[in-house]
């Protein structure tokens, strides 16, 4: 059987309340939202939750890594064109001459970019949705998406109201 090459670029995005970075350099994701949706318990926005972060890959063809990447990240509410936060790379991804090596060896292997960002407090201005896309070179590559709504009203010693 014949092994397909992944297609790239390609990436995604999660999203938690916290990140944890541990000395033997793990990552500890807390409160994942699971399911593409955040659920807030208000009854209005603009709503300040304490905790925010986002965890960002990107991934390339080795021979396309030189050219430098932005995230952008809309939230509810945000014009299309216009997100809310933006982070770059200052440059490429640099290899080095025994990655260039690994590539040649195999033309599976993908060149990849990880980030985090957190946010305390983090404000959201209406429902709608969390967007993140890598921008490279005039292409936009969706990493993810979380659906952020309103809980539904509780009725009194009751489930959920629907």
């Amino acid at each position: 059987m014949r092994e397909t090459k992944r297609q790239t670029p390609t990436g995604y995005a999660l999203f938690c309340d916290d990140i944890r970075l541990e000395a033997s350099g793990k990552c500890i994701y807390i409160g994942i939202y699971m399911g593409g949706e955040m659920v807030i318990m208000t009854d209005s926005f603009p709503v300040a939750i304490p905790s925010f972060a986002i965890a960002t890959s990107y991934f390339v063809d080795p021979a396309d890594a030189a050219i430098p990447v932005e995230i952008h990240v809309y939230l509810p509410g945000d014009e299309e064109g216009k997100p809310s936060i933006k982070g770059s790379s200052s440059s490429g991804l640099t290899l080095t001459e025994d990655v260039y090596k690994k590539c040649e060896e195999d033309p599976y292997l993908l060149i990849g970019i990880a980030g985090h960002m957190q946010f305390s407090p983090f404000q959201i201005n209406c429902e709608g949705k969390i967007k993140v896309y890598a921008v490279r070179g005039g292409e936009l590559t969706r990493l993810g998406t979380l659906n952020v709504r309103k809980a539904p009203p509780q009725t009194p010693g009751g489930p959920p109201a629907t």
